[in-house]
Order: C-alpha cells, then sequence, then structure tokens
C-alpha cells in the first residue's frame, strides 16, 4: 500500500517529582480517568532495565558502568571536541561504545553515521555537559545533533539549538536511528526542536523546549517523565505528528509529561496559546496519557495543518489533569477522543493500535 498525503513541506506546570530542579505548581482538575503522580526518584523503578537496554525500551542510569573515551574542554581527555570522538568510534560495533563529555559547553554539530552502530553520549547532567549549535535547517549540518546509527543512547547532557526565536525551522535533534533512548536529556530549540523521523525512539526524564512544532516527525516515539516546555510565543504548537499512512506503526505517546511553559517564560504564561499540535500528515497518532496541562493550553487542544485533512487523524487523552485538561470545547474531529476508563482505552488500542501495549509504562510493540 503507498500512501500520500500531500507534498513533504513544512513551512513540566505540574510536577510528579522528575528531580530536575524546578518548583510544582500544584495541580487539580482532574479531567479523565486515573491521574497519576510518580513522586518516585527518576534513578529508581529500573529492576527491568537490562531486559530492554537493547530494544529501546530501557533507562541509562544505572547501566553505564564505565567508559571507552572521554571529551573534556581541558585537554585531560582523549578528545577535547565530541564529533572528534565519535567519528573515531568503531564501525558497526555490536556493544555500546561509551563516550563521557566532561562537564562544559562544546560548540559542536554532531552527526551519527549509520555505520556509528551503538554510540552512548553521557555527561556530567542536563545543563553541565551542554552540545550547543544555533543553525537553522537551511544550513549545511544544521541540527546540533543528527542520528542515523542504530541503538544510539544519550544520557544526562543537553542538545541546544539557538538559532533563536525567528530563525525559522532549527533542529537541535534529528533522529532517523531505530532504537535509540534519551534519557535526563534536555533537548533545546524554538521551532522544530526535535525531529523523530522515524523508528522507535524513547525520551525519558527529559525536557524539550520548543515554540512551533517542536516536536515532529513520524516515529514511534514515546515520551515518559518528561518536561514537555513551551517558551514565550503568541502562538505554540507542541507536536506536529507525521503519520502517512494507516499502516505505519508510529505515533507520538506522552504519559506522566508536564504541558507547560518553560521556567523562564512561566511569568508570560497568560500572553501564550498553546494546543498540542497540529496533524503534519492525515493518520497523525497523538496520545497523551496521565500528564498534567498546564492553563496556557486553549480548550480547542487541536489546530489543522494547512492542506491536511482532519478525518482521518487520531487525538487521544486519558487520565490527565490541570487547568488545560478540561475537555469540554475541544475541535469535533472524529479522531478526537478522551476515555474515562482504562478498560475503554485498552480495548481500542487492541483493536485500532496493537502496537501500542499500556502496561505499568507503555510501550510501542513494533514486532
Amino acid at each position: 500500500m503507498w500512501c500520500s498525503s500531500g507534498r513533504f513541506h513544512r513551512h513540566r506546570h505540574h510536577h510528579y517529582g522528575h528531580g530536575h530542579g524546578h518548583h510544582s505548581h500544584g495541580h487539580h482538575n482532574h479531567d479523565h480517568g486515573q491521574g497519576h503522580g510518580h513522586g518516585q526518584d527518576s534513578h529508581n523503578n529500573h529492576d527491568q532495565d537490562d531486559d530492554h537496554r537493547y530494544d529501546g525500551h530501557g533507562q541509562l542510569d544505572h547501566v553505564i558502568s564505565g567508559y571507552d573515551v572521554m571529551v573534556s574542554k581541558d585537554g585531560r581527555g582523549n578528545y577535547t571536541r565530541v564529533s572528534e570522538a565519535i567519528e573515531n568510534a568503531p564501525n558497526m560495533s555490536l556493544t555500546f561504545y561509551n563516550i563521557y563529555i566532561k562537564e562544559g559547553t562544546y560548540e559542536d554539530n554532531l552527526y551519527i553515521h549509520r555505520t556509528k552502530t551503538n554510540i552512548r553520549l553521557f555527561g556530567d547532567g542536563a545543563h553541565r555537559t551542554i552540545i550547543f549549535g544555533n543553525r537553522t535547517n537551511n544550513e549545511t549540518n544544521g541540527p546540533t545533533i543528527e542520528i542515523h546509527g542504530e541503538r544510539f543512547q544519550a544520557a544526562n547532557m543537553s542538545f541546544v539549538n539557538d538559532a533563536g526565536l525567528t530563525a525559522g525551522q532549527a533542529n537541535a535533534v534529528r533522529n532517523v536511528a531505530n532504537n535509540t533512548i534519551f534519557y535526563g536529556c534536555s533537548i533545546e530549540g524554538y521551532q522544530d526542536t526535535l525531529y523523530a523521523v522515524r523508528g522507535s525512539q524513547r525520551y525519558e526524564n527529559c525536557e524539550i523546549y520548543g515554540t512551533v512544532d517542536f516536536i515532529y516527525g513520524n516515529a514511534a516515539a514515546t515520551f515518559l517523565d518528561c518536561e514537555i516546555y513551551a517558551r514565550h510565543r503568541g502562538i505554540v504548537t507542541y507536536t506536529a505528528q507525521g503519520r502517512e499512512c494507516p499502516i505505519d506503526r508510529s505515533g507520538f505517546l506522552f504519559q506522566r509529561c508536564n504541558f507547560t511553559m518553560s521556567p523562564a517564560d512561566y511569568g508570560r504564561k497568560s500572553d501564550v496559546k498553546a494546543t498540542f499540535g497540529r496533524p503534519w500528515r492525515a493518520y497523525s497518532l497523538v496520545l497523551i496519557i496521565e500528564s498534567y496541562i498546564d492553563s496556557m493550553v486553549d480548550r480547542i487542544g487541536w489546530l489543522e495543518f494547512p492542506d491536511q485533512p482532519t478525518d482521518k487523524l487520531t487525538y487521544v487523552k486519558y487520565g490527565n489533569v490541570g487547568p488545560g485538561s478540561n475537555t469540554d470545547g475541544r475541535v469535533k474531529w472524529p479522531g478526537v477522543k478522551a476515555f474515562h476508563h482504562l478498560p475503554e482505552l485498552l480495548l481500542f488500542l487492541s483493536e485500532d493500535y496493537p502496537w501500542i501495549s499500556l502496561s505499568h509504562n507503555i510501550t510501542w510493540n513494533l514486532n
């Protein structure tokens, strides 16, 4: 089956204890089902990691026991530039190649070639180890990091594209690889911050900042315990999911996330009208589960995308809380669904989207 839905053209705040160091803003107003807080520390609950770390569904905080090379700005490591460490990593590795990046800001644009499999980058913490770029998508090597090597992992570091509010499309992360994990990372930009192109991708305990369509693409991407931060702009769209075909096993899944304003812009929240997103392609699929929705999210919930239909998409909500979680006033598109009871949601997923399995943590079943 071949699907085409137009030219390939694009022009945390309720905190559940994520440990990112920001203050809680409280929560109330359950919309549907159970709103499950998770006050446990982000480094607990990982007894299943070793069973899953190769398939894109593991966590990273305790599986990194050492490193193969170190990158340090002071010259005390093996390299001073992260790109050099990646270029010299083994090709088609069957085991993880661990690159430890010491604290500092590295002005570098990273490219993980498809032959660089099992690359793992880890730093001294988000906002301490920072990969910094400021190029737009129209420039050579525009993304701060572009990933083509399967089973890539990154932990405890930031990827920043500071091209600016008016620069247009400017990826901080362009992820084209399968079975990738970001854990404890900060992904920062404005328009089109994170391009989740395809494959199975997982983002856990991460912060993602942006303004327009800032999480977009056609990956099967799971966002678990993440802060989805809108930056100050009159109109903000969180997502632009690009599922093109009814047989595509793709979509965006957000569980226990916070849709809110960035800490720096929180005082200007009333200036912003945000929506969860808009359908980049006809069969766009987004699920928002057990998450906090802040007050600047407009009651309509979703916006149209130019030249794209609204009768084939699927946008699902269940168990969300917060002042923006009330589903009264949502757009009346046939695929916009709010579930009140977990069994109803499970039945719906099993019948229409069998590659999504809902358990304690939702995972994508792409087999």
